[in-house]
């Protein structure tokens, strides 16, 4: 708690001492850029992006951009908001996928679209 600040003062008609800390999260902004060449020959690029506790405590958005070069591209967007309870953790985490490819070996057009929702 690198961060965290402590402002300590004196409980009016009592005896003791308020105590309140003031805790500022980091906020990464993850930024990238991917090239990759795979074993078939087929070159891909993907630009991918991120935000930490964008809307309150420790959710994520998340997004990516993937595209080839015979003509496929692909796009992901990822939310996940915890609940951070006493018992357990869970969360609740909502994705969007779309994908299109050209598969040569069936001269094929292939189109995969996803809504996924946990």
């Amino acid at each position: 708690m690198e961060q965290a600040a402590a402002l300590i003062d004196t409980a009016p008609g009592k005896q003791g001492y308020i105590v309140n800390f003031f805790v500022e999260e980091p906020k990464p902004f993850p930024f990238g850029l991917r090239a990759r060449l795979t074993s078939q020959g087929d070159a891909d690029f993907m630009v991918y992006s991120g935000k930490q506790s964008c809307f309150g405590r420790d959710d994520s958005l998340n997004v990516s951009y993937t595209n080839t070069i015979r003509g496929g591209h692909c796009f992901n967007l990822n939310f996940t908001e915890p609940f951070l309870g006493c018992q357990k953790y869970s969360s609740f985490t909502t994705s969007l996928y779309r994908s299109m490819a050209y598969l040569p070996w069936d001269q094929s057009n292939l189109n995969d679209n996803a809504f996924s929702r946990q």
